[in-house]
């Protein structure tokens, strides 16, 4: 028997897990204000130049300020509120998990990209309240290598985020369903 996971909805957090106070109106133009991410595996999803300046466009035009990749961590991690990776065990381990590692102790939110998009979209901080919104477990060594999944019957939002899920655990996601795939994910 599977235990039941309540999902919390936006909005309605305990006071720890809230990101400002909330009697404060933030404009949704502003949503991201006082927010300083630094973006550490930026070389898996921004594919060149353009897309971490469409980011830092977006980020910024939002009221916040972003940084990419791990030059630049040292000098700005005493104004830095969260931290962008996909992974708990990034890519150029030593390095990067050591970052990552020296952001729980100074209680920095350790996000994904996922979460950023949903932000963005959403035009109001809030505390990550998808699996999809805190970093994979693993990375090197993903549970499900070579599988390959569908879905059936989410919306646009839901897709990107079973996709983004689907992807950390090492398998592929594809938009139709063949005798060859391993697994269908369905919607009632």
């Amino acid at each position: 028997m599977h235990p039941q996971i309540r999902q919390i909805p936006p909005g309605s957090y305990p006071s720890q897990f809230v990101t400002r106070d909330p009697n404060l109106k933030v404009p949704p133009e502003l949503c991201l204000s006082g927010c300083f991410f630094q973006y550490l595996d930026s070389e898996k999803l921004t594919h060149d130049r353009a897309d971490q300046e469409n980011i830092a466009r977006t980020v910024k035009l939002l009221g916040g300020d972003i940084d990419f990749g791990i030059k630049t961590f040292n000098e700005r991690q005493m104004f830095l509120t969260h931290v962008i990776i996909d992974s708990s065990q990034p890519a150029q381990a030593a390095l990067k998990n050591a970052l990552y590692q020296s952001a729980l102790p100074r209680r920095l939110r350790v996000v994904t990209s996922q979460w950023l998009c949903d932000v963005v979209s959403l035009k109001k901080l809030e505390a990550p309240w998808r699996a999809a919104h805190l970093p994979a477990p693993w990375d090197a060594h993903r549970p499900h290598p070579g599988k390959t999944i569908a879905f059936h019957g989410f919306t646009s939002d839901e897709r990107t985020a079973l996709q983004f899920m689907v992807e950390a655990i090492g398998a592929r996601a594809t938009p139709y369903f063949t005798p060859l795939h391993s697994l269908l994910i369905a919607k009632g």
